[in-house]
């Protein structure tokens, strides 16, 4: 019975080009599970297909899901991280998806726990239509906005290239986003997009975000190579 399913992990997987020709599909999906499934370490990127939906999805009553220590990268359908119920998101990297992280529609409270993340809209970024792009963590439907009494959200960095200084100003106080108490607007101060490595100065370090090294995700040219620690 896959309610029942709990604990299985997916790490140190790189995933790209999923769901290329279908609407409503996730790179990784949990759907109506039991706690403890983990995704972590992976490095998710170049969805292109505007239809689909996010890199990372939890959905309906699974509960206690965790996305952890993962980058995702150019996701132009539903976004980065969708989550639902009670998930877990902690360090990841959501860079230019269309939405960065954003609490699933459903008939119950969100509780989820979103902390530690980096959601940033580099200059490169030409691929997502403006009017998708949303930095806080909000709502899939705004008008449900007492999910965000009861989501727990802080020590999250965002930033983007591309917005005025008028809408820096004004994008936390949205009726459909949340930030947390503690969370920075800031530039992250990649030191290479290309492999993640922040600069020394990243403010990221100050909200005990953890570097993520992306030689570690997907297969390795060492097959040897040790990953735990």
């Amino acid at each position: 019975d896959y309610i029942h399913t709990r604990n299985n992990r997916v790490e140190y997987c790189e995933i790209f080009n999923t769901s290329y020709d279908l609407g409503d599909s996730n790179a990784v999906y949990i759907h109506t599970s039991n706690e403890g499934n983990t995704v972590y370490y992976c490095y998710i990127h170049d969805l292109e297909n505007p239809h689909a939906g996010a890199a990372l999805r939890t959905d309906n009553i699974q509960r206690h899901g965790i996305f952890s220590h993962n980058i995702i990268q150019n996701v132009r359908g539903g976004g980065g991280i969708s989550a639902s119920y009670n998930t877990i998101v902690r360090n990841n990297y959501v860079i230019d998806t269309g939405r960065t992280i954003y609490l699933h529609q459903g008939p119950w409270p969100n509780t989820s726990l979103i902390e530690k993340n980096i959601c940033y809209f580099s200059p490169r970024n030409k691929a997502i239509p403006y009017r998708r792009r949303c930095l806080p963590i909000h709502l899939s439907k705004a008008h449900e906005t007492w999910k965000l009494r009861t989501v727990r959200p802080d020590w999250n960095l965002f930033f983007s290239t591309s917005y005025s200084e008028e809408e820096k100003a004004s994008f936390a106080q949205r009726p459909d986003t949340v930030m947390g108490p503690n969370s920075l607007y800031a530039d992250p101060q990649f030191e290479d997009i290309k492999s993640f490595r922040l600069r020394k100065t990243s403010p990221a370090f100050r909200l005990g975000i953890e570097p993520l090294n992306r030689s570690l995700m997907g297969l390795l040219r060492e097959p040897c190579k040790i990953r735990y620690q």
